[in-house]
């Protein structure tokens, strides 16, 4: 593919980003740098030409923490805005797009913080997937094992794992338990990928996560984003990149998957300073 396609395609992404970016990010962000990721990600990383565009814009959007939710708006009568009928929640895998979902709650959990209205576990007959619902936002008290059809939610992925977030421009319907909309059996989602380790992202190996027991942020320079300075507790990991040859999948190892892959152990001493150490079989 030549590198004219890819930098219209920088062009293109520019003009939709640029708008919500801050004066100092301007440079980072302008037609070169994004042509040179656009570069990065079709011929280094071999992602398919017609995937590589929403790649790249998502990776923008996240690593300029941009606000996602004014960003989609701006475009929504664009390329981009909710889908018209219920998407399956197994498919619900583009971090930033806006989506139309038609689930049960399964799950609810006590909120951690009082911007947080409710939270917990929605489930289809494809899958389940978290969803978080703000106070900000004013939405009605959703009911266990009662089924609504959720307009304009935004789904969210942190840490390779995808969620829902229901914001202000969010419709929700309630479907009695007894009509043809509501969900009987939510189905697990298991999906099975083979390739080759083309890509191992930043990150990965031996990191340190907050040390509050219901976090699992990474932390970074001595602070974890939620709860502040910490020295933090060792972890294992690797965030990459498979390839089989047609398409390419990022995928999250944990600690116990790492071990297997690697022959690399997480291990500890009397003081719970944890350190890698290899396996010896």
């Amino acid at each position: 593919m030549d590198m004219n396609t890819l930098r219209e395609d920088a062009q293109l992404l520019h003009e939709q980003v640029a708008p919500h970016l801050s004066d100092d990010q301007a440079d980072d962000y302008d037609v070169d740098a994004l042509e040179t990721l656009f570069d990065s990600y079709v011929n280094t990383y071999r992602v398919p030409r017609n995937a590589a565009f929403d790649s790249v814009r998502n990776h923008v959007l996240k690593e300029a923490d941009v606000d996602t939710e004014a960003f989609w708006a701006s475009l929504r009568g664009g390329d981009q805005g909710t889908t018209e009928e219920p998407l399956p929640l197994s498919e619900c895998t583009t971090d930033g797009a806006w989506v139309t979902v038609r689930a049960k709650i399964v799950e609810l959990w006590d909120p951690r913080e009082d911007s947080i209205h409710q939270v917990g576990l929605v489930g289809d007959e494809s899958g389940r997937m978290k969803f978080v619902a703000w106070t900000k936002s004013n939405p009605p008290v959703l009911e266990e094992d009662t089924t609504y059809t959720f307009k304009d939610v935004v789904v969210d992925e942190y840490d390779g794992n995808y969620s829902l977030k229901i914001n202000s421009r969010s419709e929700i319907i309630e479907h009695a338990r007894d009509s043809p909309e509501a969900i009987g059996t939510v189905g697990t989602m298991t999906t099975v990928y083979e390739g080759v380790f083309v890509a191992i992202q930043s990150q990965s190996g031996l990191i340190k996560r907050c040390t509050d027991p219901e976090c699992t942020r990474v932390i970074q320079q001595g602070e974890c984003s939620e709860h502040g300075p910490n020295e933090g507790e060792f972890d294992l990991r690797i965030k990459g990149v498979l390839d089989d040859g047609e398409s390419v999948q990022e995928c999250l190892f944990t600690a116990g998957m790492t071990e297997v892959v690697t022959g690399i152990d997480l291990d500890g001493d009397g003081d719970g300073v944890g350190r890698a150490r290899p396996h010896c079989g």
